[in-house]
């Protein structure tokens, strides 16, 4: 077998080639030369396997069966689309002026609503149609700039303007409060009793210290509280203190001494 077409292969992209393990010599990320690829079609039709395809003309075998599948496939021997997405490109390349037109026409919308027009004027399909990416890389590459949407001015027949006012009042007027408020007002308020509450409730609480419902409603009528008052602590002792005292003969029994008996 010749070697030709590998030495002016390597004689013309001298510096930019690799050696494979074979010692043919291949450019990374380029295709075969269109003369190795008719070779290798030549060889594979009179009947020589792949591999020794691969170790006659110093092709990998991966390259080989590519170029094989690719043929009986579609029949083509050239290479496919290098780079890229194929359906980008191609659909890019025939819709560019009209994306052109319709951006130039709409320059607010963004990429996917700029595709979905290009859709609905039937430029493309859906299946055709560029993607929001390719669009967009397409719009910064023509260095478009998007212009800014204006902000939505208030209505003149507005409740704030009805009443003359305005967000700087509001806002100014709500902090002006809340710097007002003391600490002391900020704590939630504290019960207070009067004397007729404070006598109502000692006496309440000395017949039964947890009292039922029907006795609740009873002295909330008469102090004029709400059950909830009526069982908050009136002194500041340790709640604990009360009922270990009060429990304290249950707990801790007196027996009759020896003596007496």
């Amino acid at each position: 077998m010749q070697f030709s077409q590998c030495a002016e292969l390597q004689g013309e992209v001298h510096g930019q080639g690799r050696v494979n393990q074979l010692g043919g010599v291949f450019i990374n990320g380029r295709p075969l030369p269109q003369a190795v690829r008719v070779q290798i079609i030549e060889m594979a039709s009179k009947g020589v396997k792949p591999c020794h395809i691969s170790r006659q003309l110093r092709v990998s075998h991966g390259a080989v069966s590519k170029i094989l599948n690719r043929y009986a496939e579609t029949g083509s021997i050239s290479p496919g689309q290098i780079g890229g997405n194929p359906r980008t490109k191609i659909s890019l390349q025939s819709i560019e002026k009209q994306l052109m037109v319709t951006y130039e026409e709409n320059p607010n919308l963004c990429a996917a609503e700029l595709r979905q027009l290009l859709i609905e004027q039937e430029v493309c399909s859906r299946a055709t149609a560029p993607t929001v990416a390719s669009i967009n890389r397409f719009i910064r590459g023509k260095g478009w700039h998007r212009e800014k949407k204006p902000e939505k001015k208030r209505l003149s027949h507005s409740i704030d303007s009805i009443l003359g006012i305005s967000m700087d009042s509001d806002s100014k007027c709500s902090s002006s409060d809340d710097d007002s408020l003391s600490p002391s007002e900020s704590r939630r308020n504290r019960t207070s009793f009067t004397a007729e509450q404070l006598e109502t409730l000692e006496n309440a609480f000395k017949t039964n210290t947890y009292p039922d419902a029907v006795e609740r409603e009873q002295i909330a009528r008469q102090t004029g509280l709400t059950e909830e008052k009526i069982m908050q602590p009136l002194f500041p002792m340790p709640p604990s203190l009360p009922l270990f005292m009060s429990a304290a003969p249950l707990l801790f029994p007196t027996f009759p001494s020896a003596e007496m008996s």
